[in-house]
């Protein structure tokens, strides 16, 4: 008897589990007009969460590849970049609680001088990020791969 219910709890219990949300969570959009790519990172906890951002080349902090692709899917350049909210290089990106920060990428410096800018027809966004919460003694790792379509082939020509 026991034993049934042991295994009613645990019934009960696993969808709460299943939609546990995690602390942190990142998404991308792209601005046809500014040609512009948005990462928004969002932070899903009740404390203060800090991004600690790659330094000197190494892996070890939070940057983000972009793989920019042509129509075909074949690749065009691939640039890295880290996490900020200006254009001047930060070490840490700070994010309070509840409450979300948006990175900006213009398209026009992530693609090579000898292409254009209407070439790029999607974005394959891998981020790796190294989070710390606050109470925490030790950094946190979320990674995820975006893919970002720049929607060239479905916009209107004026013509």
């Amino acid at each position: 008897m026991k034993t049934k219910y042991l295994l009613l709890a645990i019934l009960a219990l696993l969808p709460a589990g299943l939609t546990a949300q995690s602390d942190f969570d990142i998404s991308a959009d792209y601005s046809p007009y500014e040609d512009m790519i948005l990462l928004h990172l969002v932070n899903n906890t009740d404390k203060p969460m800090r991004i600690r951002n790659n330094f000197g080349g190494g892996t070890s902090g939070s940057f983000v590849v972009f793989l920019l692709k042509d129509k075909a899917g074949e690749k065009i350049s691939e640039y890295q970049a880290v996490f900020g909210e200006g254009v001047n290089y930060q070490h840490f990106v700070d994010i309070s609680p509840r409450s979300a920060i948006t990175t900006k990428y213009p398209l026009r410096p992530l693609t090579p001088s000898r292409r254009n800018v209407s070439e790029v027809y999607s974005v394959e966004a891998s981020c790796f990020i190294r989070y710390l919460i606050s109470g925490k003694n030790e950094y946190d790792y979320f990674d995820k791969i975006l893919t970002i379509d720049t929607k060239q082939d479905l916009m209107i020509d004026p013509g």
